[in-house]
């Protein structure tokens, strides 16, 4: 994850939010700062949607918390996914971006 809202992100990349998609298996995953997390996704063109996460239970001090707090906030709100600039966006039923993340 590059941004959360419009805002960097500030941790290191190396503990920064991920994403995991695997292609037709409905599921999804990845860091979210602190801890592994893991949902259901439907997924058909640009509409993207994560049924309720769960995640491993560690916890961190400092901006891995917050991060991870407004990550999973963010994939609560997630209806699209499009490609811009060579990174993946994420956004809510009306459009508003809730993430960026880079591929790798």
């Amino acid at each position: 994850v590059v941004t959360l809202a419009g805002a960097p992100v500030a941790v290191p990349e190396s503990i920064a939010p991920t994403l995991k998609l695997p292609a037709a298996t409905g599921k999804a995953g990845g860091m979210s700062g602190c801890n592994r997390w893991f949902a259901g996704a439907t997924r058909s063109g640009e509409a993207l949607s994560f049924a309720p996460v769960g995640a491993t239970k560690m916890a961190c001090e400092g901006p891995a918390m917050d991060v991870e707090r407004r990550w999973f906030a963010a994939l609560e709100r997630v209806r699209q996914a499009s490609e811009r600039d060579g990174h993946l966006v994420l956004a809510d039923s009306a459009g508003t971006e809730l993430a960026t993340l880079r591929w790798q």
